[in-house]
């Protein structure tokens, strides 16, 4: 006789699962000399820890006790007048952190940057 299995949640569980598959990351570019964000990072080399492109964006990795007076700068000496995204990912059982971020639009170059910070 076969063995029984329950038949009352069969939908809810996947047939396949690939253990083996791993997510592919974004691809990271360096800032170009010359650019609109070369322009954004020199106005922000005061700050910046780290920074990249990633799909079109800027990301600026500051510290979190600079917070204010980069974003400060990010207004007055870029242009990035609106915030459009502003949330926080939990690393807590990881690191015991919070990684906030902050993601600015400029309107009249049409750019997005993302401004990082980690908080404990």
């Amino acid at each position: 006789m076969r063995k029984y299995t329950p038949k009352d949640n069969v939908q809810a569980k996947s047939y396949y699962t690939d253990r083996y598959w791993v997510a592919p990351r974004v691809p990271r570019e360096a800032v170009e000399e010359g650019s609109h964000f070369a322009d954004v990072l020199e106005a922000m080399k005061a700050y910046a820890k780290e920074s990249y492109i990633e799909i079109g964006t800027l990301v600026i990795h500051i510290d979190a006790q600079e917070n204010f007076e980069a974003i400060k700068t990010l207004k007055e000496a870029c242009g990035y007048t609106q915030c459009s995204e502003q949330s926080a990912v939990d690393y807590l059982a990881q690191d015991g952190e919070f990684e906030l971020f902050y993601q600015f639009l400029n309107v009249k170059e049409a750019k997005r940057v993302r401004i990082v910070c980690r908080i404990k």
